[in-house]
């Protein structure tokens, strides 16, 4: 029996998420900007508007944050965001030299990096092991 999450409850590894959500550590999360509203994720332009609409009707509504929140995202309740993000003027922001990603953070390739020697093909590394 497969389980199918919606967005903002939990997933199993490799999970099926609902919603145009996908699983991120045991979460089905939205990515590329997008926001949950009503189990489903929607353009944060689309999200704003309807929460607009339904703020007409209570005027006590707050916007719910993530409890954690993702790389280019919001930051979690509290400014909490993921191991490899920060929180920064309340957007969880990638270290230098990686970009946000589907709510990851990945290396940048257009920053040079040092390659050690070992690792460069056709090199002769000076270690030697017993025979």
């Amino acid at each position: 029996m497969t389980v199918v999450g919606v967005p903002g409850t939990e997933c199993l590894f490799g999970g099926i998420c609902s919603g145009g959500s996908i699983c991120i550590d045991v979460l089905c999360l939205c990515v590329d900007g997008e926001r949950e509203f009503e189990g489903q994720c929607v353009e944060k332009s689309v999200y704003d508007s309807r929460i607009k609409e339904s703020e007409s009707f209570q005027d006590d509504k707050l916007e719910q944050l993530p409890a954690i929140g993702l790389a280019g995202h919001p930051c979690g309740q509290g400014g909490v965001c993921r191991p490899s993000t920060k929180c920064i003027e309340g957007t969880c922001k990638c270290r230098q030299g990686y970009n946000p990603s589907f709510g990851e953070c990945v290396r940048d390739l257009n920053v040079p990096r040092h390659i050690p020697r070992a690792f460069i093909p056709n090199h002769r590394s000076i270690l030697r092991f017993p025979s």
